[in-house]
């Protein structure tokens, strides 16, 4: 099938969450199911779907930052000498040490588990590339293996830049980078690409792909909706950090204009009710992009994304839940869909880009609406009469 090559620039929030109890996890046979224990354990895993004409790629992703216990445990080391304080310091100590115990658990989970997982396929891979590095106190430490042979022409330049570049046009592939640096502080990145090929494959359009979205709004109870406009104009340079984006295009000028107009539409669910809608709203975006495909390519392409789990409780904010986006031609138009909770129940905001230059913005939940650096919000908007928000 055609290499899907991710273009989009979106930006995560990844970490790792702290249940009250830590699951069991069982030891992995596979990269997939690795990236499954990663996501069991609490840190979020990042699922984007791409689609072509022949079929779908899939690319899990996730982000772990660690800092040594003791460096933690020293930041707990204060002293009090009030008593009424002193069983907050008690209390905080004691979730301090259960945050520490699960990072810890996530750390070594990884570590010997994807270590393990090299050296299980390492002679049957395609290619396998290891790098490895302890200057200084600062280790780096990369993995990146091909379980199936590529199947398209890789790029001349690609190619030249050799297999820890060219590996992306593999169709089966696992990447894993670790950086520490000499103040015991350890990043760690691993991405897991796998394509699909689909017989049959149907063609659809933004119009199509909007009406399918409409139809699954239209069947919820109380929806509230209302339009909502962002705007910059040709030779304001602003970028993506002022607004502190979920999602954004990298494929313009600071200076070129930007036109957004929406629908900002709130489904008034809570707790496992908005779990359920999240979840069936998701087997619609992913059901979608798997069986069909568009002729229009864009920047952005067809594709959408998970990129949190969501939970139960209802002051859980996140708005950047899941994503779904179309090209509407080849200059930049498109209509895209991203989906956030709060405690007013679910959001979805369908969007028409008209430009090229576009940003979203991390509080999108509670803007009417964005023109240059005049910002004008609305945080009532959904709200019930008993809301206390």
């Amino acid at each position: 099938m055609k290499k899907i090559v991710l273009s989009a620039s979106l930006i995560l929030t990844l970490g790792a969450c702290t249940p009250s109890t830590t699951p069991l996890v069982k030891t992995p046979e596979n990269f997939m199911e690795l990236m499954e224990g990663v996501q069991a354990l609490g840190n979020d895993v990042s699922y984007t779907i791409t689609s072509d004409s022949a079929g779908y790629s899939e690319y899990y992703d996730t982000h772990f930052f660690h800092k040594d216990p003791e460096d933690i445990r020293k930041m707990h080391d204060f002293t009090v000498t009030i008593d009424s304080v002193k069983g907050t310091k008690k209390d905080y100590r004691e979730v301090g040490d259960s945050i520490i115990e699960h990072e810890e658990t996530i750390n070594n989970y990884i570590k010997d588990n994807v270590k393990a997982l090299i050296e299980k396929y390492a002679p049957t891979a395609v290619k396998c590339y290891q790098y490895d590095t302890h200057i200084d106190g600062k280790d780096t430490t990369q993995y990146i293996i091909a379980l199936q042979e590529v199947e398209d022409t890789i790029p001349e330049w690609a190619e030249k830049e050799g297999f820890s570049e060219s590996f992306r046009w593999y169709p089966e592939f696992f990447r894993y980078d670790c950086h520490s640096t000499d103040n015991s502080e350890t990043f760690t990145w691993m991405t897991y690409h796998k394509e699909a090929t689909v017989v049959g494959k149907a063609e659809t359009t933004p119009e199509e792909t909007e009406r399918l979205v409409h139809d699954f709004i239209a069947k919820q109870k109380n929806v509230k909706q209302k339009a909502r406009k962002y705007a910059i104009d040709e030779g304001f340079a602003m970028g993506e950090e002022d607004y502190n984006c979920v999602s954004f295009s990298r494929a313009m000028q600071k200076t070129d204009s930007m036109l957004i107009n929406a629908t900002h539409y709130i489904i008034p669910v809570l707790g496992e009710e908005r779990r359920k809608v999240a979840d069936d709203l998701w087997s619609l975006f992913s059901n979608h992009v798997k069986n069909h495909y568009s002729k229009v390519h864009g920047h952005w392409g067809f594709e959408c994304v998970k990129h949190n789990e969501i939970s139960d409780d209802i002051h859980q904010i996140d708005p950047q839940l899941l994503q779904m986006s179309i090209a509407k031609d080849e200059d930049g138009k498109m209509l895209h869909f991203q989906v956030g909770i709060d405690s007013r129940g679910l959001h979805i905001l369908v969007m028409h880009i008209e430009t090229r230059r576009f940003y979203i913005p991390g509080n999108w939940l509670y803007i009417d609406s964005i023109h240059n650096k005049d910002v004008v919000d609305d945080m009532d908007f959904g709200k019930s009469e008993k809301s206390d928000m």
